[in-house]
């Protein structure tokens, strides 16, 4: 029957009237209609909320025939309102609004859960006021002996967790009456919500307990547990070997928060009777995270247990060590978990997050009382020679970081453990999706305190190593596509080595610059993979985290801040104290090289001279007031001409750097040993032609600034030897240097240039240089054992030596030189009737660069007769001059240094004669008709090739 009472708090206004229309157009089968009609009341519910609770409160009464839907579009808007406004609602309004869900929850036998849901999640949000009187009605409807309906355990199941404050202490004659009728529950909807309600009930007292306010209320865990007992023999041996899954599984979770309420004497006796059946509910349930709720809940009870236990034995030094009840299950529990924890995780799938979730908590539970114990189950885990599946590896690392993140406090004595056992995982570990999350390990160990121990250096040293994967590495796992293999862990996908590298890099920047207490691990660590030949290709990251620690070092230092004589290694490292770390001059000599290169990854070049800036009073103690000033202005060039970029200037800005360094140093032991260094460096960048290019001619600006003729002569034959004579690169690097060398030792550089023409230097590097093959018995009979002479592209290399030699000679000692040294030591070359394409561009470049020289604007005189013009001319002429059809292309490069030489050659005195002057017209006529006939042949090439396919086509 309708109830005929007026509930609406009436404003007066015409609002009163539009809201009773809207709610009536609650329900319009339109759906945008009623998508509006919903938001307009929610908009005036927000203003007036009084009105619009009140006014659905009165149609709903006054309407108990009216349509489900309409009744269910009602109770949500109600619940929109009150979630905002709930405050605000009057006292009777709220009163009354508790009825009317109470009426909506049980109007119906049947379970309804849209409709009932609904008025159940009204009860809720209403909790927040009056949840105690909620329960006591909620009660009413529960009467002792008697299975109530389905939404009233629901209903007080979860207003216990919403409002445990105001529950919990009305709670216990629910409990009575639940606990009574349980064992008689036959329907598996009703078992379930027995379960779900008493798994609340649970939370609810749980929290009460720690929370409330215990001079008020006199209640403990056992207050409720012997009454809830009687439900956890119910569960375990009933429901949860229910034939319906929902059962099992609120069940489950359900005896692991009932297990937060026992006596821990109580929970001792029971966990080797529970914990197996839990544990087995995995292999049944396609939905496992109730199954490790429980089991999480079931471990943190296990662990309290444990560690009261062992803090009581504590107290009493003649009591024995205690029997931790739990101990003993963990290697099921764990050996449970961990595969689980391996499977991978969909993202898409908020449950499959929360469950592995769910499983690092458990680890990390056990953790907390068994530290040891879980480590070494997970190290174990990663011994590649016993678990060879990468995904296995790699979820491990995962739960290792977890930990490390988590528990901190509980692993305090068992640091040195991780840290020994992390170390064969970074010296075996192949797969890179491994190594991706063992990197992430570290990073999170480092700002932990872990890598201060013994054993730390190794796992920095896997973090640079990987810094260090060369850019043809990386190129070739980007084209490939190539990471990891495959596998289930969450680090799934592939990893390429250039996302390995750049998160290395990353990690070390992070360690230098924002975790202080790895300061003291990498300083002056990091200076030893600054010059080791392995690191190599990450020495631009490592320079950067050493110039931001110096940098920070020397400002404390120059300030007077630093800890002074209690850590005199604090920035002036003691280098004799640390022998592994390398001495000034081998940092100086890596940085400068490597500064040349700026444009490199991790802006090499800017961080190369911030390093050396940051790191000047180490080098040298007089470069300081030189280095701050020319590196800035070197940085500042590098910023502003990257865009437009002239690397051959760069190279000569740089090597006026490393002159005014040896200038302002001036000491000539100091220079020995850089050049020494310097030079046992080069082989250190083979494979890499730009670098060791630089290197060479840094070492001859170096032998230029030292008077020590033995160790002059010694380091030009390795310069020499350590080209690789088949690149054009380092033949420019060496040749270059040998010249540099020349502006002050000029005979002496020649003497070496002509050993080398002779065969007396030391072995050439690849691509040309000398040799001497091995051979049999009989070959030993018969060889001879005077050495061969050298090979072609050693030639090539001596030949430009000859020509820069010539360049950067002094003026005035080099008239004398080039007919009568450089020029005989070419002419044999020059005068080979078929020298190769390749011999013929370098004798034509060092043409050049000896004709330039003979100019009277470079030697600075008013005239110089240069008598060989003439013969160098027809040289050049001879190679550039009537070149096949088969080597056309391939010798414009040739034709075109060979014009350039004879345009230097012409504008030397004496005047040519007529037919040189007819043979040079010619050349050039003929050079410019070439690309014509190029393209002439290629169209023609062209041609023919559509010929033959119609040919192919028609037969």
């Amino acid at each position: 029957m309708a109830d005929q009472r007026n509930y609406v708090v009436a404003t007066g206004g015409k609002v009163d009237a539009l809201v009773l229309a809207l709610i009536k157009k609650a329900n319009d089968s339109d759906k945008e209609v009623q998508s509006t009609v919903f938001a307009s009341l929610y908009e005036i519910g927000r203003k007036q909320p009084n009105l619009h609770l009140s006014t659905i409160l009165d149609f709903m009464n006054k309407n108990p025939k009216l349509e489900q839907a309409h009744r269910i579009t009602l109770l949500k808007s109600l619940k929109k309102v009150l979630k905002g406004n709930l405050s605000a609602a009057l006292p009777d309004v709220v009163s009354h609004l508790v009825d009317l869900g109470i009426s909506e929850m049980l109007m119906k036998k049947d379970v309804i859960p849209d409709w009932q849901g609904e008025a159940t999640d009204l009860l809720v949000i209403l909790g927040s006021t009056c949840a105690a009187s909620i329960v006591k009605k909620l009660a009413e409807h529960f009467p002792p002996g008697k299975v109530p309906h389905y939404f009233v355990m629901k209903a007080l199941g979860d207003l216990a967790t919403h409002s445990p404050l105001d529950v919990v202490p009305v709670l216990r004659d629910v409990i009575s009456r639940t606990v009574a009728v349980a064992g008689s529950i036959k329907k598996d909807n009703m078992r379930w919500v027995f379960a779900y309600a008493i798994s609340h009930f649970c939370e609810a007292i749980v929290h009460f307990i720690a929370n409330a306010d215990h001079d008020s209320y006199d209640m403990d865990f056992a207050t409720y547990s012997s009454e809830l007992y009687p439900t956890y023999e119910i569960m375990l041996n009933v429901w949860l070997v229910s034939k319906e899954t929902k059962v099992r599984l609120m069940s489950a979770k359900s005896i692991g928060n009932l297990c937060a309420i026992m006596p821990r004497d109580q929970f001792d006796a029971q966990i080797p009777r529970l914990l197996p059946p839990i544990l087995a509910l995995y292999k049944k349930e396609k939905e496992p995270l109730p199954v490790t709720q429980a089991v999480c809940s079931i471990l943190e009870v296990g662990v309290q247990s444990a560690k009261a236990a062992l803090a009581e034995a504590e107290k009493d030094p003649n009591a024995f060590m205690p029997t931790l009840a739990l101990e003993p299950l963990l290697p099921t529990v764990m050996n449970v978990i961990h595969p689980l924890a391996m499977k991978p995780v969909d993202d898409r799938n908020a449950n499959s997050i929360k469950n592995n979730n769910e499983l690092l908590r458990c680890h990390e539970i056990i953790g907390y009382a068994f530290p040891h114990r879980l480590l070494s189950f997970l190290l174990d885990k990663l011994d590649i020679t016993r678990q060879k599946d990468a995904a296995v590896r790699a979820g491990t690392l995962l739960i290792i970081r977890h930990l490390v993140d988590r528990i901190d406090t509980s692993l305090e004595e068992h640091k040195e453990l991780l840290v020994v056992g992390m170390k064969a995982p970074c010296q075996q570990e192949k797969e890179p999706r491994v190594k991706k999350v063992l990197a992430q390990v570290i990073i999170s160990m480092s700002s932990k305190h872990y890598l201060e121990l013994e054993g730390g250096e190794s796992l920095v040293e896997f973090i640079v190593r990987h810094a260090s994967i060369p850019d043809k590495v990386v190129e070739a796992s980007e084209s490939s596509g190539a990471g990891g293999g495959s596998g289930g862990s969450a680090p799934s996908n592939n990893v390429t080595a250039g996302e390995l590298r750049a998160l290395c890099d990353d990690i070390i920047n992070i360690s230098a610059t924002a975790v202080p207490c790895m300061e003291k691990v990498l300083w002056p660590y990091l200076f030893e993979f600054l010059v080791d030949q392995k690191y190599i290709s990450s020495v631009a990251i490592v320079a950067k985290a050493i110039g931001s620690i110096a940098a920070k070092k020397r400002d404390e230092w120059e300030a007077g801040e630093g800890p002074g004589e209690n850590d005199p290694d604090y920035y002036l490292v003691d280098f004799d104290r640390h022998v592994n770390c390398p001495k000034p001059q081998v940092i100086f000599a890596r940085l400068i090289v490597a500064a040349t290169t700026a444009l490199r990854r991790n802006k090499q070049g800017e961080n190369a001279l911030a390093c050396l800036g940051a790191c000047g009073p180490l080098i040298h103690p007089e470069v300081s007031k030189l280095w701050d000033h020319a590196l800035a202005k070197l940085a500042a060039f590098i910023q502003a001409k990257a865009g437009n970029w002239k690397q051959n200037t760069w190279e000569d800005l740089v090597l006026r750097l490393l002159a005014e360094t040896i200038k302002i140093v001036e000491d000539d032991s100091w220079t020995m040993k850089l050049g020494e260094v310097l030079s046992a460096q080069i082989a250190d960048y083979e494979g890499d032609a730009e670098l060791k290019k630089n290197a060479l001619k840094q070492m001859g600006l170096i032998l230029q600034k030292l008077n020590h003729k033995d160790f002059i002569r010694r380091k030009l034959d390795e310069m020499f030897a350590a080209t690789n004579h088949a690149s054009d690169v380092e033949r420019m690097g060496c040749a270059q240097g040998f010249g540099y060398c020349a502006a002050t030792h000029l005979d002496l550089t020649l003497e070496k240039v002509q050993d080398q023409l002779k065969g007396k230097g030391a072995a050439g590097g690849g691509g040309g240089g000398s040799s001497k093959k091995k051979g049999g018995f009989f070959s030993s009979l018969f060889s001879s054992d005077q050495p061969k002479g050298p090979g072609e592209g050693a030639v090539r290399t001596a030949m430009l030596c000859f020509g820069y030699i010539t360049a950067y000679a002094p003026a005035k000692l080099i008239t004398s030189r080039m007919e009568v040294t450089i020029l005989v030591g070419m002419r044999p070359y020059l005068e080979r009737k078929k020298p190769s394409l390749a011999m013929q561009e370098t004798l034509v470049q060092a043409v050049d660069l000896v004709a330039k020289t003979a100019h009277p604007t470079h030697l600075k005189v008013d005239q110089f007769l240069f008598q060989p013009r003439d013969e160098l001319l027809k040289h050049v002429i001879r190679f550039i001059a009537n070149p096949s059809a088969k080597t056309l292309e391939a010798s414009i490069n040739l034709r075109v240094l060979g014009l350039n030489a004879c345009t230097t050659l012409i504008n030397l005195e004496p005047a040519l004669n007529e037919e040189m002057e007819k043979a040079m017209v010619s050349q050039a006529v003929q050079f410019y008709s070439i690309a014509p006939r190029l393209r002439k042949e290629e169209d023609g090439e062209e041609e023919d090739g559509k010929d033959g396919a119609k040919g192919k086509r028609d037969g």
